[in-house]
């Protein structure tokens, strides 16, 4: 028993020795504390036509890019009608996740526009993709909530997407 002690004690000091003369360990020496601060680069001042310019261009683009520009027009869907395509058949859980998507888009787009939900199931909603791909008008009045499978199977060249 004492002499699996002293092998424990013996491997834990040499643990020990190792790990305090690691390289990763810092080393304080009296060398490194009182080191020269290094030399700092200099900057070019900027003169005062540089930094008059600069506040001009900022303006500038903060009155180009200034939202009111964007929403002072009259909306496009004001008086309009936009049509929700559900890809599935109504009281289902496809259902219950379309109507609030519905209720929050008459809510939320400029002119706040007539939303008309029309239920499209079959095929897994590929009969609603369909429809939107060729039938419907590419006006922005159509909108379509379809499973979200439905790219994959397009790229992986399903029959009938």
């Amino acid at each position: 028993m004492t002499i699996a002690c002293e092998l424990l004690q013996r491997d834990i000091r040499l643990k020990l020795n190792r790990m305090t003369t690691a390289k990763w360990l810092p080393r304080t020496t009296l060398a490194i504390r009182f080191r020269q601060p290094r030399e700092q680069k200099m900057r070019p001042e900027k003169t005062q036509p540089d930094l008059l310019f600069g506040a001009f261009f900022c303006a500038l683009l903060m009155a180009f890019f200034n939202p009111d520009f964007a929403l002072s027009q009259t909306p496009f869907y004001k008086g309009k009608t936009i049509t929700f395509i559900n890809g599935v058949g109504p009281g289902g859980t496809g259902d219950l996740r379309g109507k609030p998507i519905a209720a929050f888009l008459g809510r939320h787009i400029p002119g706040n526009p007539t939303i008309v939900t029309e239920y499209m199931p079959g095929a897994g909603g590929r009969k609603a993709t369909n429809h939107i791909y060729s039938v419907a008008r590419p006006d922005g009045l159509t909108i379509a909530r379809i499973s979200s499978s439905m790219v994959p199977n397009a790229v992986l060249g399903e029959a009938g997407v």
